[in-house]
């Protein structure tokens, strides 16, 4: 429930969601999700502003799927705390981790998170709106609909100049 109220970017309702999950784990019901359900709460708290609280929680992730050599999973935690070092400020640290990442579904976020990235800064904005676009050409493609919206979004809120 967490992860699907993040795609349709209701963070609240993903951190709620993530902290009641994370309890179970707690209790001993399912410590093979806490990885997992910390990622999900790590990018929600960073999409709610509370980057200090929800990179810990991303980096752990991350680093648990690193360790398990679980090539997807890392693909999708590493695109997530990609996108709280960028709300973070971390912008050189988001980009290295995107670019890094290869994972198809993983390749398409991690594009779009590059694009925002450039649209930040006047001299990459061309090159920023380039990578949103291929990530909505992956996205569509793939049937992605949240990350279609999110990519549809940005170009249209985003200045060409």
């Amino acid at each position: 429930m967490a992860a699907v109220a993040l795609l349709f970017d209701d963070a609240e309702a993903a951190r709620e969601a993530a902290e009641r999950a994370l309890a179970l784990c707690g209790d001993g019901d399912f410590p093979e999700q806490a990885p997992s359900i910390s990622a999900t709460l790590g990018l929600a708290k960073a999409r709610l502003g509370r980057v200090d609280e929800g990179l810990p929680l991303l980096e752990w992730a991350a680093s648990d799927a690193a360790a398990a050599q679980e090539s997807y999973t890392l693909a999708h935690r590493v695109t997530c705390l990609a996108e709280a070092y960028r709300r973070a400020g971390r912008s050189d640290d988001a980009r290295a981790l995107a670019e890094a990442r290869g994972a198809w579904g993983s390749r398409a976020w991690a594009l779009a998170l590059l694009g925002e990235i450039g649209l930040q800064a006047p001299s990459e904005r061309e090159r920023g709106r380039a990578a949103i676009g291929e990530a909505l050409a992956m996205a569509t493609a793939a049937g992605m609909r949240p990350l279609v919206r999110r990519c549809s979004r940005l170009l249209a809120l985003r200045p060409a100049h």
